[in-house]
């Protein structure tokens, strides 16, 4: 097994992970997404991206979607973080989030280029 291949394990498994999070309101995430001000449910949305985006990483015909797709997200998710002057607490996730992805990308086209 490669280093790019495990690299996008993790990658799957952490946007699985916060999907989860989300979608089942783990640390009250709802009640953040309206201090932000997104919409009431905004928050399903979100959990429906990052697991159908884990999901498409599995697949190398959907992976490079799914890279574009996950690092909108996070970059969406820091701007949202620095417009709500979070705590760096909050900003470090979400940095660690968009490095995987890039990780994750550059792995896979060194993996190809190879």
């Amino acid at each position: 097994m490669s280093i790019a291949a495990v690299m996008n394990g993790i990658a799957a498994l952490a946007f699985t992970g916060a999907g989860l999070a989300n979608l089942f309101n783990i640390g009250n995430a709802e009640a953040s997404f309206q201090r932000w001000g997104y919409p009431r449910g905004w928050r399903l949305l979100t959990a429906g991206l990052e697991i159908a985006g884990a999901a498409s990483l599995l697949f190398p015909s959907t992976r490079r979607f799914a890279l574009v797709g996950l690092s909108l997200l996070i970059l969406t998710a820091l701007v949202t973080l620095l417009r709500g002057r979070e705590r760096f607490a909050h900003l470090i996730p979400a940095m660690c989030f968009l490095g995987m992805i890039l990780a994750d990308a550059a792995l896979q086209q060194l993996a190809q280029d190879v």
